[in-house]
């Protein structure tokens, strides 16, 4: 049994997303049968299974998770299990939605806090507010999108161990 390769930061930005196959001598049913029994183990965070050929795994990339939806086909004499990466949104909606609504309570109370002024408090509050955060938006993005994919490499070695068989690129 082959391990995955190793994972550089060069690796990461040039094919973030290229995500190896597992070849296994088992067949689909086998092969989503053991991963169950991990998942129920505790082996495989957010195993779910659509029947057989196809299940999905959690990838965590703090804030914004994702799923690894594989696919299995068969093969001479074995299976092969191919991988994708799914956003999951609620975490991207659910910060979207916390600024936006935020936002207005903020200029109404930084309003009562400041003494008046002839310069209304919405003109320099959100440009303070939406600036920054905009500009963090990328980097933030960029992070989680790395620690996913390297969780999603971590997943399917995992993956290769339980079902016996190899990573191959």
């Amino acid at each position: 049994m082959s391990t995955p390769e190793a994972t550089t930061d060069e690796n990461l930005d040039a094919g973030r997303w290229a995500l190896p196959v597992v070849r296994t001598p088992l067949g689909p049913d086998e092969v989503v049968s053991r991963l169950d029994r991990a998942a129920r183990r505790g082996g495989l965070p957010g195993f779910e299974t659509e029947g057989v050929g196809d299940f999905r795994v959690a990838v965590f990339g703090n804030p914004f998770d994702r799923e690894l939806v594989a696919t299995i086909s068969g093969c001479d004499g074995g299976s092969e299990v191919r991988f994708a990466p799914k956003l999951l949104r609620k975490a991207p909606a659910i910060l979207l939605i916390s600024v936006v609504v935020s936002v207005w309570p903020g200029i109404e109370f930084v309003d009562i806090l400041t003494p008046t002024s002839w310069w209304p408090t919405w003109t320099w509050y959100l440009p303070l507010v939406i600036i920054p955060t905009l500009l963090m938006a990328p980097g933030m993005w960029k992070k989680s999108e790395r620690a996913a994919a390297l969780h999603a490499r971590e997943q399917i070695g995992v993956i290769a161990k339980r079902v016996e068989g190899e990573v191959a690129v």
